[in-house]
């Protein structure tokens, strides 16, 4: 008897199975790869929003009764100054005074903050900037009406806005 020179249809179906199993895992990968790589720098410029905003949302709700009728804190368009309660990571003694403002810098708008308060007695100072790559970043407060009410901010909204268009709060 001549023997066939070929595959039998087991094998056929095992190679079929085999290289179907690498396509997928082949296109999965790629797949993945693509996702990342289109991960944009818009994407990165909304998340520092994300990221910055309970910090920024604590130092605002540090803010203390003023004085008399002294405003605790001067929010106007282009930033805000006011009085807070550091965090405990900066080792800072008492308050510290906290002044954020939008300054330009090479990828567009950045959220710059300058704190300056105590620190084992001496006084001490840092500037960070904070966020950056926004074409706009606005400020805005609502102050309470009532008369004799606290020289205190009731709503804080600082909106941060992407070149692309997208919008960004922190409240």
């Amino acid at each position: 008897m001549k023997q066939a020179n070929g595959f039998t249809l087991v094998e056929l179906l095992v190679a079929m199975v085999a290289g179907s199993l690498l396509l997928v895992s082949l296109s999965w990968m790629l797949g993945s790869v693509t996702h990342i790589l289109k991960a944009s720098p818009k994407d990165e410029t909304i998340a520092q929003v994300g990221e910055l905003a309970p910090v920024l949302t604590r130092l605002i709700e540090q803010i203390p009764p003023p004085d008399k009728d002294v405003a605790a804190a001067s929010i106007g368009a282009d930033g805000a100054s006011f009085v807070s309660q550091p965090p405990q990571a900066l080792g800072a003694d008492g308050m510290m005074t906290v002044t954020l403002k939008a300054e330009q810098q090479a990828d567009g708008l950045g959220l710059v903050g300058e704190f300056e308060g105590q620190r084992q007695g001496r006084p001490w100072q840092r500037r960070d900037i904070l966020a950056h790559g926004f074409s706009a970043i606005d400020f805005d407060a609502r102050w309470p009406d009532a008369p004799g009410a606290p020289k205190l901010p009731s709503l804080v909204t600082i909106r941060f806005a992407t070149r692309e268009g997208e919008t960004a709060r922190i409240v």
